[in-house]
């Protein structure tokens, strides 16, 4: 809103009443002639005026929130009215244009449980619990929803408590973006070759802003893995550039390849990186990030230890993953 408002100021002072008067004022812009510019594009074709098409009855792209809609429905019938203690069910086959789903159904759900339902109805629901705050949350694993195929961007974004987003395929960028509770499992569909840089199922930037929840991903991801993550916990199975870049708090377990940057602003949390070569100690960022082998005996080394393998025998438990089986099996 306050952008908004500021966007209107400016847009005044220009004397423009909206954004879409001031489509195609290419008067208005200048090209930046500085020494110090690298590269020779000539850039002037950009402020050529143009004549503006007109289009009758326009299909503009809007929110598409289907899933989360038939999800909701779902929940209050089967979930919520019925007072079941848990319920799992088949969602739906996404696709690119499914962008943020999960996101809806928990802020929904948030609704529901702190503002709508009555003191009783929360006593007599099995899978409610009330914090020491006063908020109402859901029990561990009390909804799980499966879709598959190509989810879009913002898969499982800003999950909350109690709800697991079990999603067999692929994923766009920022999956988990927001968590704040609950679990996000990212399953391999099957159906080609696993070899490294082949398995790539979710994109950048996966849990930006986290601050809870757990993010199981049976096979790699790309760049900006957990960055800025603060409080959520992740398995994954090889990332890109720039993995826990920003990350003030959390866990994130990364079992397969990794790129530049690794840990850059990192200021708090846990990375644990899989890597016989040993050469992560000296390629991670040596700002504000320690390396630390867990071959040694101290108590902190071992405390470490059991949190990897707890780590681990999660992903196992949620994905299948070979790759962890294969680890835990030679824990030793």
């Amino acid at each position: 809103m306050n952008v908004a408002h500021d966007v209107r100021e400016i847009l005044a002072e220009l004397g423009y009443p909206s954004l879409k008067a001031i489509c195609g004022e290419t008067h208005l812009l200048h090209l930046i002639r500085h020494p110090e510019m690298i590269g020779e594009l000539d850039m002037t074709g950009l402020l050529g005026k143009v004549q503006k098409k007109h289009i009758e009855d326009p299909i503009c792209l809007e929110a598409c929130f289907a899933p989360d809609d038939k999800y909701i429905e779902t929940v209050e019938r089967e979930f919520i009215e019925a007072k079941r203690a848990s319920l799992s069910f088949e969602g739906e086959t996404l696709c690119n244009c499914n962008k943020t789903v999960g996101g809806q159904l928990a802020i929904d759900i948030e609704r529901i449980l702190n503002y709508r339902l009555s003191d009783a109805d929360i006593s007599a629901h099995p899978a409610v619990n009330t914090l020491s705050n006063g908020r109402k949350v859901l029990s561990a694993g009390s909804i799980e929803i499966t879709s598959r195929n190509s989810a879009g961007q913002s898969f499982a974004a800003f999950n909350n408590s109690g709800i697991t987003l079990r999603h067999i395929g692929t994923c766009n960028d920022g999956v988990g973006k927001g968590a704040s509770g609950g679990s996000i499992i990212v399953q391999y569909p099957g159906g080609k070759s696993v070899s490294c840089g082949d398995n790539v199922l979710v994109g950048n930037f996966a849990l930006f802003g986290a601050t809870g929840g757990e993010l199981f991903v049976e096979g790699e991801a790309g760049d900006r893995f957990g960055v800025r993550n603060s409080g959520a916990v992740a398995v994954v199975e090889g990332v890109g550039d720039f993995c826990c870049e920003y990350m003030t708090n959390g866990t994130i377990v990364n079992l397969g390849g990794y790129g530049k940057g690794f840990g850059n602003g990192m200021s708090g949390g846990t990375a644990f990186q899989y890597d016989p070569t040993g050469d992560i100690v000296t390629s991670c960022s040596n700002d504000s990030v320690r390396a630390i082998r867990l071959s040694g005996g101290d108590t902190l080394v071992e405390g470490q230890r059991q949190a990897l393998h707890y780590h681990l025998t999660a992903h196992y438990q949620a994905t299948g993953s070979e790759k962890t089986r294969a680890i835990l099996h030679n824990w030793h």
